[in-house]
């Protein structure tokens, strides 16, 4: 089988988002979104989505960078709610690209 990754030509137009990678499906299937963008304020934000659990893989990227970069990372996940975004610097107002994929099953 040969992998396939959904493309998009914009960010901000995509609901749903699906992946095929060796016969595995990730799909959420929720319906908050499950890629954008947000602007961190002190080193944190927080993305509110109804397809996010403790069980999401979620990806972060930088889309600009500003202020003092840190390492990001993922810190509170609440189920089918929310999760934050955060910078080691608490002076990073950087603009981060997020992708949530839903686990392996």
């Amino acid at each position: 089988m040969q992998n396939r990754i959904v493309s998009f030509k914009d960010i901000n137009d995509i609901e749903k988002m699906a992946i095929d990678l060796g016969g595995k499906l990730l799909l959420n299937n929720n319906d908050g979104p499950v890629v954008g963008k947000a602007i961190l304020v002190g080193g944190t934000v927080t993305v509110n989505t109804t397809a996010v659990n403790r069980d999401s893989y979620i990806i972060l990227t930088r889309m600009s960078k500003r202020g003092i970069l840190g390492e990001l990372s993922v810190g509170a996940v609440a189920d089918n709610s929310s999760f934050v975004i955060e910078s080691e610097s608490n002076a990073e107002t950087s603009t981060v690209v997020w992708l949530i994929l839903g686990p392996v099953i």
